[in-house]
């Protein structure tokens, strides 16, 4: 499984390097006259023994022969490996030949570091071919749904670790969202162990390896150290000892990381136009489209996991019935840690792909997206791992929806609004039968 995400996010990698083939097309207008329109026709990327090798291809109007502005073009090389993983403009050539090293020089300190090749990018959205022509109120919708996608993965992931434990033992651990906020300081750790200076498939998987194994670590101690010895017990001891736990984890994350975030070189390349109507386009980035696909294939692996093998077996039978399993044969105890330790994997990767798609990390990172999540379990029904994970896609596309038509700032107030109502008419959750 870990395979699959680290080729997926790999196949995202291509886009990496949008910063650079962003500078290299924002310097076209360098070699052209004031004002002068400019339309990009080809773009070629490449690595070479020199560095990453970009190419544009460009027309621009206003030249002295038609034919020549068909045929002009710029080139930039990089070298990658820069500070917080920059990459740096070693050499730039156009259809005349080499830029000269003084030229460059002056280039790079009065265009580039000061800002005026970002703000002269000919063409700041990438456009996918063909674009789809859609209704103004239509595209409004797809836009909401494309932005608000990834927070429905990440909760989804969430709720299935909330319904795995709660199935199980009937008991909520209110230390997840904070697990996720240990396993995004672990990828962030990972990422910079992997080489993440290079922004390649070496440090994707450094983050991931390190960001899953802090979250399996620590929900592997919680579970011997809570779990083992609580499970049985009446009352809501888990539920003190968790909500305590959450609060030592981010304590302990505040005073060795600081107050601020840690943050990540762009993962991602600027947004990329998939639909457009008469006065708007619709955009969508890379990890955009990453994060909810990587989520979806991590829920389908779980279910795999519950349905069809030994383990999955034992944890349907102990969760109905924890006496007759025991009887049968069935280890609870190790039912029970083997399940905190697939409820961290998801917690795990959920936490990775916060700190890959917001770009940073901090330790009050994971207190928001743990309670939004828990709402959807039970909303949804939180004793079973199809019902939460509906209920996350039915708070997931309530938010968006909300947000849509009504305003972000009431949003959370309808949400817990709504949670309060259903616990009202149906407490067993919206999708969980009784």
């Amino acid at each position: 499984m870990l395979a699959v995400l680290v080729s997926l996010l790999a196949g995202c990698s291509a886009l990496l390097h949008a910063d650079a083939i962003r500078l290299c097309r924002s310097l076209a207008p360098v070699f052209n006259g004031p004002a002068t329109p400019i339309l990009v026709r080809r773009t070629d990327a490449s690595r070479t023994v020199h560095g990453l090798l970009v190419v544009i291809a460009y027309s621009a109007a206003g030249g002295s022969e038609a034919g020549n502005a068909e045929r002009r073009a710029v080139s930039c090389v990089f070298r990658e490996g820069g500070p917080q993983g920059q990459l740096e403009l070693t050499n730039l050539a156009t259809e005349d030949g080499p830029v000269g090293e003084v030229r460059l020089h002056f280039l790079k300190r009065h265009w580039i570091d000061k800002g005026h090749a970002a703000a002269n990018d000919p063409q700041p959205i990438a456009l996918a071919s063909p674009l789809v022509d859609v209704s103004t109120p239509v595209a409004g919708a797809l836009q909401a749904l494309l932005a608000g996608a990834p927070g429905v993965g990440l909760y989804a992931l969430l709720a299935a670790a909330y319904a795995l434990i709660y199935g199980l033992v009937g008991r909520i651990n209110l230390a997840f969202g904070e697990l996720a906020m240990l396993a995004g300081y672990g990828g962030f750790l990972g990422y910079w162990m992997a080489g993440g200076t290079t922004t390649g498939t070496a440090a994707l998987a450094g983050a991931l390896l390190v960001g899953i194994a802090t979250a399996v670590v620590h929900g592997g101690a919680l579970g011997r150290a809570v779990f083992d010895r609580l499970a049985a017990r009446p009352g809501q001891h888990i539920l003190i000892a968790t909500l305590g736990l959450s609060i030592a984890w981010s304590e302990a994350a505040r005073l060795s990381q600081g107050t601020g975030n840690r943050w990540l070189p762009p993962l991602s390349g600027g947004p990329i136009a998939i639909a457009r109507a008469d006065d708007m386009l619709v955009t969508v980035t890379a990890m955009g489209l990453a994060v909810p696909l990587l989520a979806a294939l991590a829920l389908l692996a779980c279910r795999w996991v519950i349905h069809a093998t030994a383990f999955g077996r034992a944890w349907q039978a102990t969760a109905d019935d924890p006496l007759a399993a025991a009887l049968c044969g069935v280890d609870p105890r190790r039912t029970t840690g083997i399940t905190m330790l697939l409820a961290s994997v998801l917690t795990g990767l959920a936490g990775v792909l916060m700190l890959f798609f917001y770009g940073g990390v901090g330790h009050a990172g994971g207190i928001v997206i743990g309670l939004k999540a828990l709402i959807a379990a039970v909303v949804g029904g939180i004793g079973s791992v199809r019902a939460a994970v509906l209920g996350a896609l039915a708070i997931g596309v309530a938010e968006i929806i909300w947000s849509h038509l009504v305003s972000v700032s009431s949003r959370d107030l309808a949400l817990v609004s709504a949670l309060a109502l259903i616990l009202v008419l149906r407490p067993d959750g919206l999708f969980q039968r009784r």
